[in-house]
């Protein structure tokens, strides 16, 4: 289905149907859990922009700085690492509920100092409760993560 036709769907009078499983809150990300650490001198600090921006408040991972349709967060960041940070360079998964990053792999070469943050949408999370409502939702969601990281830096 084209994003016209589904945006249209999305704003029928159609019943979204019955819930369904919304999976993980968060992506089982492979590698060991790795503590933020503090900003040393000089250093981006990145607890502090990964608080404001993306980190839960309450051990369900409901609360979070970002808005959310119905709390279900489907927005996933991975975090592009360059020199200057507290983690040394590399790609990251965020995993929100817990404040820790789950190494991916070695930067792309080129990355420029300080991080970048990929954003990614689980789409089965909003699905799961809106159905075919979903569209329009997680793009909003994604506006607001987006927003919170621009505010936060």
């Amino acid at each position: 289905m084209d994003l016209v036709a589904a945006l249209a769907r999305a704003r029928s009078a159609a019943e979204p149907g019955p819930g369904t499983s919304a999976g993980p809150a968060v992506p089982d990300w492979p590698g060991p859990p790795l503590p933020v650490p503090a900003a040393g001198p000089g250093e981006l600090d990145l607890d502090r922009l990964l608080r404001l921006s993306l980190t839960a408040s309450d051990p369900a991972g409901r609360l979070r700085p970002a808005a959310s349709a119905g709390a279900l967060h489907p927005v996933d960041a991975l975090l592009v690492v360059g020199e200057g940070c507290p983690l040394p360079p590399g790609r990251y998964g965020y995993d929100p509920l817990r404040h820790r990053a789950h190494p991916l792999g070695p930067a792309p070469h080129g990355t420029p100092p300080g991080v970048s943050v990929e954003l990614r949408v689980t789409e089965r999370r909003t699905r799961s409760h809106y159905g075919h409502r979903a569209l329009p939702l997680l793009l909003l969601d994604t506006g607001h993560v987006a927003g919170a990281l621009r505010l936060a830096a």
